[in-house]
């Protein structure tokens, strides 16, 4: 039984219409806005790539350089912690890009909570409702980052993989240039 979500003032529903157009297939990372949201807008979904967002382990990594800050996501096979991978996309996250972000400020004990959607390209269907949170590392790590870059501050590069080659590099190939942290579960829907 799936149980409909008050969101945003919408109410999203596993199996049904997502309400918001969506322009672009892939990964849009959402963050700050002020709501933490990972879409996830890929056609053909099968039913293992599902699971494998609904309930398998997540593994996130960040990249950082100057003022580029990237993504990169693992969703891993449902219902055996083994770290088998079945779905790896990135996101570039631009802070300037939005209007009025919220940059919380979390002390090293918190972690910033998000809200993965996965969505059928071809049908426009939510398949998935999954709340995520990011380890107090990478929540540290990512925050630092969003304030320079709103700032104007460039980063020191936590990568060797220089981001010009970001978007030409395969997400499966950009976990070896970064640390994949396991990440804590909160709710699945």
């Amino acid at each position: 039984m799936t149980t409909p979500i008050e969101y945003r003032p919408r109410t999203l529903v596993v199996g049904q219409q997502y309400p918001l157009p969506i322009k672009n297939q892939g990964t849009i990372t959402e963050f700050l806005n002020p709501y933490n949201e990972l879409i996830l807008h890929f056609p053909d979904l099968q039913t293992i790539e599902i699971m494998a967002v609904r309930s398998g382990d997540l593994y996130g990594g960040l990249l950082i350089s100057g003022d580029k800050i990237c993504f990169v996501w693992e969703f891993n096979q449902s219902g055996n912690h083994k770290r088998i991978p079945v779905l790896v996309c990135e996101g570039i996250f631009d802070v300037r890009l939005i209007q009025e972000p919220v940059i919380p400020e979390y002390d090293e004990r918190e972690h910033l909570m998000f809200t993965v959607f996965l969505i059928d390209a071809v049908s426009n269907n939510l398949q998935v409702i999954r709340s995520l949170t990011l380890p107090r590392a990478m929540t540290q790590e990512f925050l630092a980052a969003v304030r320079n870059q709103k700032a104007g501050i460039p980063n020191e590069p936590n990568t060797s993989l220089a981001p010009e080659l970001w978007s030409v590099t395969e997400p499966v190939e950009m976990m070896n240039f970064t640390t994949m942290h396991l990440l804590g579960q909160s709710e699945n829907h």
